[in-house]
């Protein structure tokens, strides 16, 4: 399977849904493991994640609290992360190649998902790793797991009650809205020791 054929049908199986993309993303394949992650197939690039996730950490610091978030900012600062060396939209690595076909079209799904939604640059970016990964699974079938800063099950019980179209309800505000509300009562409910037990989790969280 060709990369840039199945971005250009996943753009084009967007359109038929009503879901119209004005630029289909670039990207490139790199022969070597992910500097954040040796385990990531492919990832946005940061800045696009940026305006994708834009207002997150305002939101987690709403959530947990200002000491929380602090002892947080400290494990992360811990972290050294690498500078972004490539200007592509969507960078795939050494893993995405070894991989079953149906899964790998699920994970460039996923990533379109994600660039259509930082194109449209749509609100509630909380909840954005959470209908990324449903739109792969609506398209394919198969499930990519996720960290628990993941909200594919809220997503996927969302849609599947209440919508024909997933892909312009997820865009919807009112829809997303309703979303991040139960993700946000989730994270409350789990707690700060959540996020802080593995910084690693929030890496992968924000570098998808």
């Amino acid at each position: 399977m060709q990369i840039g054929d199945e971005i250009q049908n996943t753009i084009e199986y967007l359109g038929r849904r009503g879901v119209k993309s004005l630029l289909t993303p670039t990207f490139v394949f790199v022969d070597e493991l992910c500097p954040y992650n040796p385990g990531f197939y492919a990832r946005l690039n940061q800045n696009l994640k940026k305006i994708l996730t834009k207002g997150v950490d305002e939101q987690l610091r709403e959530i947990y609290g200002e000491q929380n978030m602090q002892k947080l900012e400290k494990k992360i600062s811990e972290l050294k992360l690498p500078k972004e060396v490539y200007t592509e939209d969507i960078i795939f690595y050494q893993p995405f190649k070894n991989i079953d076909p149906g899964f790998r079209k699920s994970v460039i799904v996923e990533e379109v998902w994600h660039f259509v939604e930082a194109e449209k640059n749509v609100c509630c970016k909380l909840i954005c790793e959470g209908t990324a990964k449903y739109g792969a699974y609506f398209n394919t079938g198969i499930e990519i797991s996720g960290n628990r800063l993941s909200c594919f099950d809220i997503v996927k019980r969302e849609m599947e009650k209440n919508h024909v179209n997933v892909f312009k309800a997820m865009l919807d505000p009112n829809v997303r809205k309703r979303i991040e509300d139960k993700f946000v009562q989730k994270l409350k409910k789990e707690g700060i020791g959540m996020l802080l037990e593995s910084a690693d989790e929030l890496l992968r969280f924000s570098s998808f």
